[in-house]
């Protein structure tokens, strides 16, 4: 059985710190050419990401046992070496240029040597969140 998750309600009031940040990503990746829907969702900081030829992924921001999805960052990272494996053309080729194109992210570190990628995500406001992409294709 598949569980499809339902998209957040923007207009629901008072969104919590997580679906404000999703939403945001959403609307970053939407704009980006490659993507062809960026849908936030409502489990817990997920974004399923539809490409015109690199298929559907979930990006899922973790949360720490006290739903803090935020952490402060002292020093960003350069830049990153290319990402690798069955995720690293989405990361590279949509996600990367994405994020990177917008003026809220300074930098983004794809970890994607292990079947699941990870990318933790350098905000402009000196803080990150780190996420795991899974292909839902």
């Amino acid at each position: 059985m598949t569980h499809t998750a339902a998209p957040i309600d923007a207009d629901k009031s008072p969104l919590t710190a997580i679906d404000a940040e999703i939403l945001d990503l959403a609307a970053v990746l939407q704009a980006h050419p490659g993507i062809t829907e960026a849908l936030p969702l409502t489990e817990n900081g997920d974004v399923r990401i539809t490409t015109a030829t690199l298929g559907t992924w979930t990006l899922d921001i973790q949360q720490n046992e006290d739903g803090d999805f935020l952490q402060a960052t002292e020093t960003v990272p350069a830049a990153s070496p290319a990402p690798t494996g069955p995720a690293g053309p989405v990361v590279q080729d949509v996600i990367l240029p994405a994020l990177l194109g917008h003026s809220g992210y300074l930098a983004v570190s794809p970890d994607t040597t292990s079947g699941t990628a990870r990318l933790t995500a350098y905000r402009a406001d000196r803080q990150h969140w780190t996420g795991t992409l899974t292909s839902t294709a």
